[in-house]
């Protein structure tokens, strides 16, 4: 299964890749390039 992550946060990427070993991790800049997302908030649903 691939997961897209919406985050440019390196900690939130690798937490996932630590909590999905078996998953392909891939960003949103590695799909759609180099674009601003907001992510002011103290948790992933909060940055939802």
């Amino acid at each position: 299964m691939k997961i897209v992550l919406a985050s440019g946060n390196k900690g939130k990427i690798e937490e996932f890749k630590t909590l999905l070993p078996s998953c392909e991790i891939v960003t949103y800049k590695e799909l759609l390039g180099d674009i601003e997302i907001i992510e002011d908030k103290d948790s992933f649903k909060g940055n939802a």
